[in-house]
């Protein structure tokens, strides 16, 4: 996954204005004001949180993968969302997909942080996910009527981006797509073959 110059720059700005904070709160700290001392240290909260997304970001993913039922990936999904599913057991069928539990659990727990605690929102088992050219058929999770604003800047940015590039690293895909006032997105993951 290339890294985009538009999230390095988010990156920037957000911990530019960090600092900025850190500063103002670092010079004023010496009239013992306890609120400062508060604000100081949740700016420093904050700007481990961005580091270590920065670190996620630019480093590669290793994954080690073992069949997960899709079953299994939507209740984990729907847990990291805390939202309710729209699905029935008969959609899930039997299917499996290759993957990393414990990279997806981070995908699945990144998109939360961005995407706040939608009202209304739910997650929804598309009937089909299709398939690529080379044949390989997919599993499609879309999630409706999330903030229109929830990944569109800093923190929110990164952690959605992180999340994307996990995804990819399992030859998925996290899109999304804004439509009217809400925000929409689709997670693709390519199911196991049979045999694998």
């Amino acid at each position: 996954m290339r890294v985009d110059p538009r999230v390095l720059a988010e990156a920037e700005h957000v911990l530019g204005n960090l600092f900025h904070r850190l500063r103002y709160c670092f010079q004023r700290m010496s009239a013992q004001n306890q609120g400062e001392v508060e604000t100081a240290q949740q700016a420093l909260g904050e700007l481990e949180e961005i580091a270590a997304l920065l670190l996620d970001y630019a480093n590669p993913v290793e994954v080690q993968v073992k069949p997960l039922r899709v079953e299994a990936i939507l209740q984990s999904l729907a847990r990291a969302l805390c939202i309710d599913l729209s699905w029935s057991r008969a959609e899930a069928r039997a299917a499996t997909v290759c993957a990393d539990p414990a990279c997806l659990a981070e995908a699945f727990r990144l998109m939360g942080s961005s995407l706040g605690r939608p009202s209304g929102a739910r997650l929804r088992l598309a009937a089909s996910g299709g398939r690529d050219d080379a044949g390989t058929e997919w599993l499609a999770i879309e999630g409706r009527g999330f903030e229109r604003s929830a990944i569109g800047r800093g923190r929110g940015l990164l952690a959605w981006s992180v999340a994307q590039k996990f995804i990819a690293a399992h030859g998925g895909v996290l899109e999304e797509q804004l439509s009217g006032s809400a925000l929409e997105w689709v997670l693709r993951l390519p199911l196991c073959e049979d045999g694998q």
